[in-house]
């Protein structure tokens, strides 16, 4: 992907994902809001999210937990809630790809 830099308006071909780490299950507070808003102006709303993943941690990924979390919201439904925030938030059309790793 190329990346145009707004406020330089240089191109950048080197930035293939921009990766947003957050401790699951989390909203999205002011700072993680302030953050990715400046990440947005200095490459570009669209050439941003369109690169962006967001990867949940602290979901432990084994058959008992996946299990035990399904019994009140699946990863499926919080990866969806996630997304709805961010698209209401952001004014985003599409799903922002989104993983769950079991990372402590």
């Amino acid at each position: 992907a190329v990346v145009s830099t707004q406020s330089t308006g240089e191109q950048c071909d080197k930035i293939h994902l921009f990766g947003i780490v957050v401790d699951s299950p989390k909203r999205i507070d002011s700072s993680l809001k302030e953050t990715l808003e400046l990440f947005e102006s200095m490459f570009g709303k669209e050439s941003f999210w369109e690169n962006a993943c967001v990867i949940m941690t602290n979901l432990p990924q084994s058959q008992e937990m996946i299990d035990r979390r399904s019994k009140g919201c699946s990863d499926d439904q919080i990866k969806a809630e996630f997304n709805t925030v961010l698209k209401k938030m952001f004014e985003l059309t599409e799903d922002v790809h989104t993983l769950i790793i079991d990372a402590h």
